[in-house]
Parts: structure tokens; C-alpha cells; sequence
């Protein structure tokens, strides 16, 4: 009813961190179960909710975990399995044909005011960190200090002769 006041209004619908049902018989906490009507917050939530019920001292030596928590699991466990299933062929499809993947990827950037500044604030820096590298390595070939073959095999031609010169000795 429009106007009412519901169980769910206690949040004004924000979230919550569990939800479900709870059986109460003579003051004793009698079951649990993670179903809920409204909110579907992950079985995890449910579990963390049930150890701070034990943390906190509530007797849970008479009370029983729903079967739908068991189930929920398997649900969960399923659907986890078959979205990595799916990842997974996703990339075998991204190595046959790279260009499907750029394209898909330029159709799921953020396509927002905000987005753009930042790629394009990301790309300069990557632009500058690449000049500035490649200015380095100009650098210290010019003086020596790095050999033709690249950045990655440092070493100056004075430890080399050191290196040398040791070596006569």
C-alpha cells in the first residue's frame, strides 16, 4: 500500500548487510534463513551475520540454519563457476580476434565527461613517462653509460675496464 509503512521502510530502502528470517519460540532463537523478499544481499553476508550472533553470545544451541542457506551456496557456487566459464572463452574469442575485443572494449568505456578527462590526463602522463625515458636512454648512451642494446642492460664502460683490470690481476 502506497503510503504505508513496511518493514523495508525501517532503511528508507538503503542497504543492508543481511537479511532474511528469524524464529523466535519462548525467548529462544530457534531458526535462521537467509531468505528474504525484498533485499538479496549475498549469502556471505548471511554468514557474517550468523557469526556476529555467535560473537556476540546469542545461544544457538537450538537453533537450526535453513535449508535455503545450503541451496543459496550452490546457486552462488554455480553461477560463479559459470561466469568464469565465460570469462574464459571470452579470451580464448579476444586471442582469435583481437579487433572484436577492441571494439567491444571501446563499447563498455564510461563514456562520461569525466571519464574522457581522465584517459586523456592518463594517456599524457604515459606520452611523458615514454619521452622522458626514452631522453634518459638517449642520455646515457651519449655519455656511456648504457650499452647499444638497450635500457635493460645497465652497466657503464668504467665498471667494465674495473671488472677487467680485476680480472688481470
Amino acid at each position: 500500500q502506497s503510503g504505508a509503512f513496511q518493514h523495508s521502510s525501517f532503511l528508507h530502502g538503503a542497504r543492508v548487510a543481511a537479511a532474511g528470517l528469524i524464529k523466535i519460540k519462548r525467548g529462544q532463537l530457534r531458526k535462521l534463513s537467509p531468505l528474504s523478499g525484498h533485499y538479496a544481499p549475498p549469502v556471505k553476508n548471511f554468514r557474517e551475520f550468523v557469526r556476529a550472533l555467535k560473537d556476540a553470545g546469542a545461544d544457538m544451541s537450538r537453533c537450526s540454519i535453513s535449508r535455503s542457506y545450503a541451496v543459496l551456496l550452490g546457486l552462488e557456487g554455480y553461477q560463479g563457476a559459470k561466469k568464469h566459464v565465460k570469462l574464459a572463452e571470452q579470451s580464448v574469442k579476444d586471442l582469435i580476434n583481437p579487433e572484436e575485443k577492441r571494439k567491444r572494449e571501446e563499447a563498455e568505456k564510461d563514456k562520461s565527461q569525466s571519464a574522457e578527462t581522465e584517459r586523456r590526463v592518463l594517456e599524457q602522463k604515459r606520452l611523458e613517462d615514454s619521452r622522458t625515458r626514452s631522453f634518459s636512454l638517449r642520455v646515457k648512451k651519449g655519455l656511456g653509460l648504457v650499452d647499444g642494446a638497450g635500457e635493460g642492460e645497465e652497466g657503464s664502460k668504467e665498471m667494465q675496464q674495473v671488472d677487467a683490470g680485476a680480472a688481470q690481476r
